[in-house]
């Protein structure tokens, strides 16, 4: 019985690997700042969030996706990321800079 052709081969899964070192490092950025965001009392919130009716608070559209507002937040957001992050990566590096920008 013969098997199907391999999409991609090789290069497929060193793709994959650099995705999944990609998101890693990304995650583990976003807990980063999370721990940098408690030590310094939330200081972070106000300064890189979104402040509505505020025009000095139009940065926070920016940073505030780097932002959360505890650890019960972003955990329940790592795992969708690295996920959904996985298989978009998959497309190649050019449209998951796409896609997070």
């Amino acid at each position: 019985m013969r098997r199907p052709a391999s999409s991609g081969g090789p290069a497929r899964a060193v793709q994959a690997r650099r995705g999944l070192l990609a998101l890693a490092v990304f995650t583990a950025v976003l807990w980063a700042v999370q721990v940098a965001n408690l030590a310094t009392g939330r200081v972070l919130n106000s300064m890189f969030g979104n402040i509505p009716r505020r025009l000095e608070g139009l940065d926070g559209i920016l940073f505030s996706p780097l932002l959360h507002a505890d650890f019960t937040h972003l955990a329940s957001n790592s795992l969708p990321l690295i996920v959904l992050g996985f298989l978009v990566f998959l497309e190649g590096p050019r449209r998951f800079a796409t896609v997070v920008a």
